[in-house]
């Protein structure tokens, strides 16, 4: 069975921008995940998000 990981971004805009990660490694290190959306919002990929993700 086919697995996704999506990463969920709060904009300013109270949408919501996301990144899908298929067949992601396991098991989930929610800390890793956490740890690599900041990087993904550092990173400028996304303009002034408000964090939030969802596993």
């Amino acid at each position: 069975m086919a697995k996704t990981l999506e990463l969920q971004f709060g904009t300013e805009f109270g949408k919501t921008a996301s990144i899908s990660v298929d067949n992601p490694k396991e098991p989930i290190n929610e800390d890793l995940v956490k740890i690599s959306m900041e990087q993904i919002i550092a990173a400028g990929v996304f303009t002034r998000l408000a964090v939030s993700w969802q596993l």
